[in-house]
């Protein structure tokens, strides 16, 4: 993946993905500036927030100086968040659950317990 800074704080983009509703989606993310959530009530506010605009704004501007023939036919602002451990790096908790299509109907899971942040 390549990334791009253009003075803007790190904005990324994901490549095209198709969700299960069947539409493909870019995502842009990189909100300039952090906001400290402090438990439950305040992530729950966010995700209900519908995200910043301003913050959509600046990186649908950020992705056109880039790519500039790109044609947005839609575009959602969904709020996301990263959360941080301890030593200050990006953490996902303590446990990882994946699951993997296997023959037919079937899945596998792998259960992961560790200390993502040590």
């Amino acid at each position: 993946m390549h990334c791009i800074d253009l003075q803007r704080k790190n904005p990324y983009i994901l490549p095209p993905i198709t969700y299960p509703d069947g539409h493909t989606w870019l995502k842009l993310g990189g909100d300039p500036l952090d906001i400290t959530l402090k438990g439950d009530a305040d992530i729950k506010r966010w995700f209900q927030s519908g995200g910043s605009m301003d913050v959509a704004d600046q990186l649908q501007e950020t992705i056109l100086d880039v790519i500039r023939d790109l044609k947005f036919e839609e575009r959602r602002v969904v709020p996301c968040m990263t959360t941080f451990g301890e030593t200050g790096l990006p953490s996902i908790g303590p446990c990882l659950n994946v699951l993997w299509p296997q023959q037919a109907a079937t899945a596998r899971v792998r259960t992961v317990r560790t200390n993502w942040d040590g």
